[in-house]
């Protein structure tokens, strides 16, 4: 069974106490219907592994058998428990990248936030922790060459999400959304006329607020820009750069999955080769 990795950029203010919880906390943390705790944790000179564990212990889905039509009963579990789902990580100290086992129904980067931030507020500590995506080399690569942008295409579904937040970085989006009554989507193309080219210094900033943008959001993210690159021949070629396809992301194996165990040891193990590929593949880096 092949199991997804991405990787994400962490900004703190406060990087030491951001390692120490990662390393030392005991504490269970309340995020969304989950109870959230940080388990099975290795330390080297260079990074630290460990499995976030979201334990579900309410509102939980009936057991069925397939094909029988009525057959759904509850899942008898012991009082307190609930069903565990694991978030194997790696995070390298020297640059402040994480790495981490995709699982829908344990943690993703807007739900580390919430965790980060919930243990600010108990213990009065000030990370300010925010988790933005690593994107590919080829994708930097092709953003430094650009010479020309012919146009930009943005694309928010449920932009009211927007104006619940406050941060600076979405004040543009935010205004436009209560200015419009934008209930449905806001979409926005910007097309240079013929033999001229958009600001590639303007495009670049939009490209890193989206990326940011889309880590606080459930709402379907569109991101594309159309232009020129210089090639390895120093000649232009036309490219089309889709943004969100071009976060870093590989796999690894497990042979199977134990519903006895979350499998820690293997797990880290798998993280420890897409550590490997990161570090063969990626600017460790954000634009």
């Amino acid at each position: 069974m092949k199991k997804k990795v991405y990787a994400s950029v962490v900004s703190s203010s406060d990087y030491d106490t951001f390692e120490q919880v990662l390393i030392g906390n005991a504490e269970v943390i309340h995020v969304g219907n989950k109870h959230v705790e940080i388990a099975h944790v290795e330390e080297t000179e260079t990074y630290v592994t460990g499995v976030f564990v979201s334990t579900q212990t309410a509102n939980l889905a009936p057991q069925h058998q397939p094909g029988v039509e009525g057959d759904y009963s509850a899942i008898l579990i012991d009082e307190g428990k609930g069903l565990a789902y694991p978030n194997a990580f790696l995070y390298d100290k020297e640059r402040h990248i994480i790495l981490w086992e995709a699982n829908t129904l344990g943690m993703n980067e807007k739900r580390f936030e919430v965790f980060f931030q919930q243990y600010d507020r108990n213990h009065h500590t000030m990370m300010q922790c925010t988790f933005s995506p690593v994107v590919t080399t080829d994708f930097l690569e092709r953003i430094t060459n650009l010479r020309r942008i012919d146009s930009f295409f943005f694309k928010i579904g449920d932009p009211l999400q927007i104006l619940n937040r406050q941060d600076a970085s979405f004040e543009e989006l935010r205004e436009l959304a209560n200015s419009s009554n934008a209930t449905g989507t806001i979409e926005l193309k910007i097309k240079a006329d013929t033999g001229h080219t958009l600001s590639i210094d303007y495009i670049r900033s939009q490209i890193q607020s989206i990326l940011h943008l889309n880590n606080h959001f459930n709402a379907q993210i569109q991101c594309k820009t159309s232009g020129q690159i210089l090639n390895d021949e120093d000649n232009l070629e036309k490219t089309t750069i889709d943004l969100l396809l071009d976060k870093f992301v590989t796999y690894y194996d497990i042979d199977r999955v134990d519903n006895a165990s979350i499998q820690a040891d293997l797990r880290k193990n798998g993280l420890r080769q897409a550590y490997r590929v990161l570090q063969r593949r990626i600017e460790l880096n954000r634009i």
